[in-house]
């Protein structure tokens, strides 16, 4: 069921500093876009402020320069060079 999967991954969200898309789809048995949906659908709902960056990721549009989602960006680029 939707609503129980969906309060699953706010409480994995939660508790975990970070997870993948596809981490989230192997464990709830769903393809990515599903998860992409659910994160929209949380988003819609007022559970907003999760951050889903895969290995490529580049957001639509432009970033400014400065701006949270550049902010965000260049601090997802940094604990990925980390890890590797």
């Amino acid at each position: 069921m939707r609503i129980d999967r969906l309060l699953a991954i706010t409480i994995l969200m939660l508790n975990r500093d970070r997870i993948t898309a596809r981490e989230l789809a192997d464990k709830f048995e769903v393809s990515i876009r599903t998860i992409y949906r659910d994160l929209e659908a949380m988003k819609d709902a007022g559970l907003g402020g999760f951050h889903l960056f895969e290995v490529g990721y580049m957001p639509k549009g432009s970033v400014d320069y400065d701006s949270q989602t550049h902010l965000d960006l260049l601090k997802h680029t940094a604990k990925e060079a980390e890890r590797l």
